[in-house]
């Protein structure tokens, strides 16, 4: 078992047997390849001072190498470059295991339902048949036809796991299922075109719910699942007609900032539902590769919607909260954690039971000296605002 976290924590770093030796040595500790190799699988064990001294490369604590449990994935694949290595994959792999190992736990601490989403996946022979999948989970999760405020959130609130990733330029994301929990799970690279975060997301969920045994239309299902999730056939005929011999790029854009939804896949959707002709989705594309909109579409990066995972934050708060795990477990978890408890103390049901065996003269004290204090924070909020927002600096506006 630690064998294995070694190798996990080693791959999520990035680092090749070769480099985990020299950095060790940095820590005045001297492995061979082999030795470390023996470590990984499990033929030889370190010692306590070897263990303290990878865990200080690799920026680990002792006790999650001491972990007895670990989770047990099934992947649908990777989106990747043909230029991504076996490094590169076996990297974002260990990353993940690690974020959904976090969730594992948590739920398992918090005694949360498992939700069992079925792990077998339906068969799709046509993009039609995606994009009935995509209308039927729609109605399944009584969205209407609305525009998604976070599709992150989304997955998350119907028990998926959502994993971002750093950006890089071989790997997207993937999808997959949690054994342990019977949870699905979404993974895709963090980049600043929150169109294509979104995108990306829905992309592997479609993946996650379906499957077709020629991989090149299982993905022509999956983009069409994605950009059909994000924008039905009604609301296509609702922003821009049934028939249309041509557009505006202000039409494209507005749409994009309502729905979260590139240019180009909604170009695919106007094609799709027939309110574009195949020769002018022909010309349209022409234009956007002449503009390098291919690479870089306008409107990217300021679109208001909020793509970050916030389920694993939340759970560990609450844990924290009801004294499942320390602070220590919590910082491990989610290394920036801030956790503000010189200003938020957690309110112990001991504490309210002190208030109400108070009189009601002292209780209406308390509230009066407490409303108070809000309505002098509410006038004159410059007194305390130093203590909860980061200093502005000059870096702040590239962030």
């Amino acid at each position: 078992m630690v064998g294995s976290r070694i190798r996990r924590k080693r791959l999520a770093a990035g680092l090749s047997l070769q480099e985990f030796s020299d950095r060790l040595k940095t820590v005045g500790t001297t492995l061979t390849r082999a030795a470390l190799s023996n470590y990984e699988t499990g033929k030889t064990a370190p010692s306590a001072k070897v263990l303290w001294a990878i865990a200080k490369v690799l920026e680990e604590s002792l006790d999650y190498f001491m972990t007895e449990k670990e989770v047990t994935l099934t992947l649908h694949g990777y989106r990747k470059k043909a230029a991504s290595t076996k490094g590169e994959l076996e990297s974002v792999r260990a990353r993940v295991e690690d974020e959904i190992e976090k969730h594992v736990l948590l739920d398992q601490s918090l005694a949360t339902p498992k939700k069992d989403q079925p792990l077998d996946r339906v068969v799709v022979s046509s993009p039609e048949e995606a994009e009935k999948l995509a209308d039927d989970l729609r109605k399944s999760w009584e969205l209407g036809s609305q525009p998604i405020a976070s599709v992150t959130t989304l997955l998350e609130d119907h028990g998926w796991y959502v994993v971002e990733i750093p950006d890089g330029p071989h790997v997207d994301g993937f999808s997959g299922y949690v054994q342990e929990t019977k949870r699905h799970f979404a993974v895709s690279r963090w980049i600043k075109a929150i169109d294509r975060v979104r995108l990306n997301l829905l992309h592997e969920a479609g993946h996650s719910l379906f499957r077709n045994d020629d991989q090149k239309l299982e993905e022509k299902c999956a983009n069409r699942f994605a950009a059909s999730f994000l924008l039905p056939r009604d609301r296509v005929v609702e922003e821009f007609g049934e028939h249309r011999t041509a557009l505006e790029l202000q039409e494209l854009l507005s749409v994009k900032k309502k729905y979260g939804i590139s240019m180009q896949a909604i170009t695919f959707r106007l094609r799709d539902v027939g309110v574009i002709s195949d020769s002018y989705f022909t010309l349209l594309f022409i234009y956007y590769s002449k503009m390098s909109y291919r690479i870089e579409e306008p409107g990217s990066d300021n679109l208001p919607f909020q793509e970050h995972p916030l389920a694993l934050q939340t759970k560990v708060h609450r844990a924290l909260a009801e004294g499942l795990i320390t602070e220590q477990d919590a910082l491990r978890m989610i290394p920036d954690l801030r956790l503000r408890q010189d200003h938020f103390a957690p309110i112990s049901s001991a504490a309210i039971k002190e208030l109400m065996h108070k009189s009601r003269e002292e209780r209406d004290e308390i509230l009066r000296m407490a409303a108070d204090a809000a309505l002098s924070d509410y006038e004159e909020p410059e007194l305390n605002i130093s203590d909860i927002v980061e200093p502005y600096d000059e870096d702040s506006s590239a962030r």
